[in-house]
């Protein structure tokens, strides 16, 4: 896109189906009919695949239940990790509310039942696959060949300001209801393969990374973004039900990275 021209496909798939992510230019679709496949839009490239395993499903959901109600959410991330082969794993997902792991080749999806139950992120890199435990507060990022994990902090409760407080300046400010939690600054770690060592990284340069369900790094002069910045958004959306003020009210960008806050 480095010259501001788009190109728009039609007819690639049916108007009914739901993108649920995408991975090294792969993108992953279900069908109306609830049957995920993969779709490489270059080069128009096809893979389908077989429905999910009852196993993966709660009990007594039917695929046509999962076709009609849950195939839009039931996979949080997928990543493409090459081609096929009888004897290697392609495509590993995190999959329903629990965000579990599995993997999928020679036409078969298995679960991995020995690992943690839930996971926040997956990343491949250099034929590896690390999955991140779950933690609201890390993210995974891939940015110009280099491994990242970005560190969030937050204030739980922050008074009219934005300046974090404690429970003690609750009790004592009597009438005053403090804000809920707000992003205070992110730290980014760049993963040293030889070392097998994090370490802190300062400066991103031009790219601009995007953190949430889907991190992303991208050039900012392509995006129309703010070089050396981290672009957020509240992750807290289940804690609407306690309180509205709760769930994703916190939204931004950080400016070069650990120096300046603001909002958008």
């Amino acid at each position: 896109m480095s010259d501001n021209r788009s190109c728009e496909r039609k007819n690639m798939f049916d108007e009914d189906a739901w993108c649920v992510g995408s991975s090294n230019n792969w993108l992953m679709l279900f069908g109306r009919d609830g049957y995920p496949f993969l779709l490489h839009p270059s080069s128009d490239s096809f893979i389908l695949l077989p429905q999910f395993p009852h196993s993966f499903l709660a009990f007594n959901i039917t695929h046509s239940y999962f076709a009609e109600a849950l195939r839009k959410t039931f996979v949080s991330k997928f990543v493409f990790m090459g081609s096929a082969s009888p004897s290697h794993y392609f495509l590993a997902i995190l999959y329903g509310h629990q965000c579990k792991l599995a993997l999928f080749a020679a036409d078969s999806w298995v679960e991995l039942s020995d690992a943690q139950g839930c996971y926040r992120d997956i990343v491949f890199v250099n034929n590896y696959l690390y999955a991140l435990a779950k933690d609201d507060s890390i993210y995974l990022v891939i940015s110009k060949g280099e491994f990242l994990l970005v560190k969030k902090y937050i204030g739980n409760f922050v008074d009219a300001d934005g300046v974090v407080v404690d429970e003690a300046y609750i009790l004592s400010s009597l009438g005053v209801t403090p804000c809920p939690y707000r992003t205070k600054h992110f730290t980014v770690y760049a993963l040293d393969f030889g070392k097998i060592k994090w370490e802190k990284k300062r400066i991103l340069l031009d790219q601009a990374l995007f953190v949430g369900t889907e991190s992303k790094s991208v050039p900012a002069a392509l995006s129309g973004c703010q070089a050396n910045s981290i672009y957020f958004t509240g992750d807290r959306l289940e804690e609407m039900d306690l309180d509205w003020s709760y769930g994703g009210n916190c939204y931004g960008y950080e400016y070069h990275i650990t120096t300046t806050y603001q909002n958008i």
